[in-house]
């Protein structure tokens, strides 16, 4: 039986740009969950944000600092995408005391349930692996899910949202080959670009 695939971007290097201490913390409870600070209810809405340096501006993907499962995307990347962004959820990313420069880039959430691409060997937490059912796999108040599984990625045939675009915990987009014919002939500047293996959870 041939493999099936859906492919991954990324974020492929390690610098964030910091949010706004302030501003953030003005939104815990409303915004970001208190426990483990990821956005509530991100499929309904994803917030703008307030950070203290220009993201650069030809980087087409990023992190955030407090708040790195929520994507960062360029402008020229949304607009790439065209009518596929609508599978996301995005948010103005403005730096602090500049609040009416250039938006250059936007933070993202999905519209469906963050996507979990596993690995094929267990995430490692105090020396011990971490198992499905385990307990710190979710958040007690927001019910985030974490997964960081190690080794060859892939993922599960019955997890797959019925959507072009998907939000994955790497603060990547999962994407099927309708959106990955679009991407062919352009050039990205910081991310990684990987295929994932689509596998059936009875095999």
């Amino acid at each position: 039986m041939m493999k099936k695939y859906l492919w991954h971007m990324y974020y492929s290097g390690m610098d964030t740009v910091d949010i706004n201490d302030q501003w953030f913390s003005e939104r815990i409870g409303a915004i970001f969950c208190p426990e483990c600070q990821g956005v509530m209810h991100p499929e309904k809405k994803c917030p703008d944000f307030i950070v203290e340096q220009r993201i650069p501006k030809n980087i087409d993907m990023f992190f955030m600092s407090m708040c790195n499962h929520v994507g960062v995307m360029s402008l020229k990347f949304k607009n790439i995408l065209g009518e596929f962004s609508g599978n996301l959820n995005f948010g103005k990313i403005h730096v602090f005391n500049k609040m009416h420069d250039e938006v250059t880039h936007f933070a993202y959430t999905g519209k469906t349930p963050q996507v979990m691409i596993r690995g094929a060997l267990p995430a490692l937490m105090d020396g011990l692996p971490v198992l499905d059912s385990d307990e710190r796999r979710y958040c007690n108040v927001c019910g985030r899910k974490f997964h960081f599984e190690r080794g060859a990625r892939f993922i599960y045939d019955d997890e797959i949202p019925e959507v072009n675009i998907s939000w994955t915990q790497f603060a990547g987009i999962l994407f099927n080959s309708n959106v990955y014919d679009l991407l062919q002939g352009y050039k990205f500047r910081g991310i990684r670009l990987e295929k994932i293996e689509i596998k059936n959870r009875l095999s």
